[in-house]
């Protein structure tokens, strides 16, 4: 996000297609289980209590709660307008940096990882990142799985041979 959408005095108003694109992330999620709920998607169903995550490349979304509202009425008007979008399509959604999210997930456990997302979603876990809350709801569940490609990475990346062999 660009300075001004972090720091302005009025961060919406200045950056609005910033929040706006933001914004969207949850529209989109509440349009997935609008057509899930309609049958849209065959062969799909939404687990009763599912939640979205918004990923973002920095944890600013994650830490500011002001703005977090500002993002959720960005979507709330968007998804009014849309009447396929009813109140049980509106899941919660939380933000989570892709680097928040891969430390939670290199420790946790799947259940562990569920009772992460569903705190997040609790006020009194507003405006924390995933890790902290998973520190603090599963203290004694760390499972340090380590990079998952490390032995492997000529394999998802062809090239990387290429570059490692070479004197």
């Amino acid at each position: 996000m660009s300075y001004e959408a972090r720091f302005s005095e009025n961060p919406v108003a200045d950056a609005r297609r910033a929040y706006e694109d933001i914004a969207k992330g949850v529209f989109q999620i509440w349009k997935f289980a609008s057509h899930h709920r309609r049958g849209l998607i065959p062969n799909e169903e939404i687990t009763p209590g599912a939640k979205g995550v918004v990923l973002t490349l920095d944890t600013w979304m994650a830490a500011a709660s002001d703005l977090r509202e500002d993002v959720f009425a960005l979507a709330r008007a968007r998804a009014d307008k849309d009447p396929a979008i009813n109140d049980t399509d509106r899941i919660p959604v939380t933000f989570c940096s892709v680097e928040d999210l891969e430390q939670v997930l290199n420790v946790a456990s799947e259940e562990s990882f569920c009772r992460t997302l569903d705190a997040a979603m609790e006020a009194q876990f507003q405006g924390w990142l995933l890790w902290s809350i998973h520190q603090k709801i599963a203290p004694d569940i760390n499972l340090a799985k380590g990079y998952p490609f490390g032995k492997r990475i000529a394999e998802v990346l062809p090239w990387w041979n290429k570059f490692t062999t070479r004197q």
